[in-house]
């Protein structure tokens, strides 16, 4: 005996249900890194820190320059060509976050180094 459909469903779900899709990506995204920054601040003023995120890198080599690996001070000025703009453009524009406390507890340690092979708690190697 063949089994009944239910009218409007197949597998128990509804034919007129819609998956749930964000149509904007970059909306989702800046909301994302928003209340990330916000995260950021309120931490930031617990600690008594006036580091406010997203930085230029400018602003980041200034405030966090002692506490970088080589490699870091690189890559935030490292430069692409963009076409758009027919020019050199900043790979990185903002810095979003650099962990400021886990390198001054480093530092304090003498576990900062500046020599290639330094690793992160991530397992980044500095070069």
């Amino acid at each position: 005996m063949p089994a009944a459909k239910t009218s409007g469903q197949t597998g128990g779900m509804p034919l007129n249900s819609t998956r749930v899709v964000p149509s904007n990506k970059s909306k989702l995204i800046d909301s994302k890194m928003s209340s990330l920054r916000r995260e950021q601040d309120s931490t930031a003023a617990s600690n008594n820190h006036n580091h406010r995120f997203p930085m230029s890198p400018d602003e980041a080599f200034k405030a966090f320059s002692p506490y970088m690996w080589e490699i870091e001070k690189k890559e935030i000025f490292s430069k692409v060509f963009d076409p758009k703009k027919k020019e050199e453009v900043y790979e990185f524009p903002q810095i979003y976050f650099f962990p400021v406390e886990e390198r001054k507890k480093q530092k304090n340690l003498g576990q900062h180094s500046k020599d290639s092979g330094a690793q992160s708690d991530m397992g980044i190697t500095n070069e």
